[in-house]
């Protein structure tokens, strides 16, 4: 009997863990497509990695300090003059406009996937 019941409490945990596994594509495609939630900041470092390193002035849930912006091949980076530049174009100093959705990953630092990144000034 303790056997069945192993292997029925090994049988769900495979399908739990089988469920819990997704595209990430297709979750950071969710999380660019709505992008409402609008932060301004400076642009502390372009990472290697496709990661925006920010400092973060003001922003519509009052956030701020530093955050890693996720550059999907999704997010729409423009300049001042609305045309568009690629992310090795940012450099420190840069003040950006950047729209997300709204979700932050709870790490250190937090992290966004951007919608769109746009230079001011």
């Amino acid at each position: 009997m303790k056997k069945i019941w192993l292997c029925a409490a090994l049988l769900l945990l495979a399908c739990l863990l089988v469920s819990c596994g997704g595209d990430a594509d297709e979750s950071e495609d969710a999380l660019t497509e709505n992008a409402s939630v609008a932060m301004t900041a400076t642009v502390v470092r372009v990472m290697d990695d496709g990661k925006l390193e920010v400092d973060v002035i003001e922003g519509d849930y009052g956030v701020d300090g530093i955050y890693w912006v996720i550059v999907s091949e999704k997010t729409k980076i423009n300049g001042e003059d609305g045309a568009p530049v690629a992310l090795s174009e940012l450099k420190e100093g840069d003040l950006v406009e950047i729209l997300y959705g709204g979700q932050v990953m709870m790490s250190y630092p937090p992290q966004i996937v951007a919608g769109s990144i746009t230079l001011c000034e």
